[in-house]
């Protein structure tokens, strides 16, 4: 599982046992064969902007269409629990950048919409600098689709949800692959956006970006450019430690 402290830099409800969550994506699965409504988009030309884009459905799949027989077995996509490391280097944050959504539904299948993309599981793991696991945090994750647009106008925003960590300080999502956006003078790489809360209490916000992204800065921190495994469905998967940093005394 990549972690922080593979490279040692540092930088920039209610819930549910994360086994039943991974359960939640077969059934969502399940649900979505059944049609998913036309969402509202909306767009930025960076990451501090909010110009929104018109409404465009070209993407969307016919969702009566999606097989869910052939989906893979949720367990296997999020993977076998990983050892914990003996070494921890506190993950850099990084800003929230737009359109965060605390109403996001709890639900760890994302792409409810059934767009057309690469399938992205994002298995990660909240630990503290002594590696132990932190369990019962609320973790966010968002993103834009793959043609650069966000979901965050919607009653039901696709690509949004949250979970909570289990015992071990796991929690799995299934998404897809997030592409560059903006214009051209000014690109952003593709990334993910994560919000992580204790309580009522926001404590970490980081976003994980691509390694080999041509957008990516020519120089800084490297730590949070991950490498996808690629699973034989296709389906590309993260496994990622997200290391919290000791709270200020």
């Amino acid at each position: 599982m990549a972690t922080s402290n593979d490279t040692g830099s540092g930088y920039d409800a209610r819930m549910i046992p994360r086994r039943n969550l991974l359960l939640q994506l077969a059934s969502v699965a399940t649900l979505a064969a059944c049609g998913a409504p036309t969402r509202s988009k909306g767009g930025p030309t960076d990451d501090s902007g909010a110009l929104p884009i018109e409404d465009d459905t070209s993407a969307t799949t016919d969702s009566a269409t999606l097989d869910t027989a052939d989906a893979p077995d949720p367990e296997a996509l999020c993977g076998e629990e990983q050892p914990l490391p003996t070494r921890c280097v506190p993950t850099s944050p990084d800003g929230e950048g737009p359109y965060f959504r605390e109403d996001a539904p709890v639900r760890t299948e994302l792409n409810i919409a059934g767009l057309e993309g690469t399938p992205l599981v994002l298995a990660g793991r909240v630990l503290d600098a002594r590696c132990l696991p932190q369990a019962d945090l609320r973790v966010y994750l968002w993103s834009a689709d793959p043609m650069g647009r966000y979901d965050d106008q919607a009653d039901d925003p696709n690509l949004y949800g949250q979970t909570v960590t289990d015992a071990g300080g796991n929690f799995c999502f299934r998404t897809l692959r997030p592409v560059p956006y903006g214009p051209p003078e000014s690109r952003l790489p593709a990334h993910l956006h994560l919000n992580f809360f204790r309580g009522a209490t926001k404590v970490f916000t980081t976003q994980l970006r691509f390694a080999g992204d041509p957008y990516l800065p020519t120089a800084g921190d490297t730590s949070r450019n991950v490498t996808p495994e690629v699973l034989t469905d296709g389906t590309e998967r993260i496994r990622f430690d997200f290391v919290l940093p000791d709270p200020p005394l």
